[in-house]
């Protein structure tokens, strides 16, 4: 069996929940300007994730501890050998 996993922060789905019932709703007063407050929540958002990013990576250049990335790649090499 095929089966789709979305993984969103809370802001994500919130946003995502906003959009579904704009676009499905009808005759919401105001859509327009709904639509344009939705993009600017998305490029802070996005602006966000970028300056959390850099901090990380900051904070990884001084440390000898393992990145973000190589904890993410041990645990899915773990996932694959218990799956194979």
């Amino acid at each position: 069996m095929k089966v789709e996993v979305q993984i969103r922060t809370i802001a994500m789905d919130f946003w995502a929940s906003l959009e579904h019932q704009l676009k499905y709703k009808q005759n919401i007063p105001n859509q327009q300007a709904i639509v344009e407050q939705l993009k600017e929540c998305a490029d802070v958002i996005a602006l966000t994730d970028q300056k959390m990013i850099g901090i990380r990576q900051q904070i990884e250049a001084v440390s000898d501890a393992p990145t973000e990335e190589d904890i993410l790649l041990e645990k899915l090499s773990r996932m694959d050998m218990n799956i194979g």
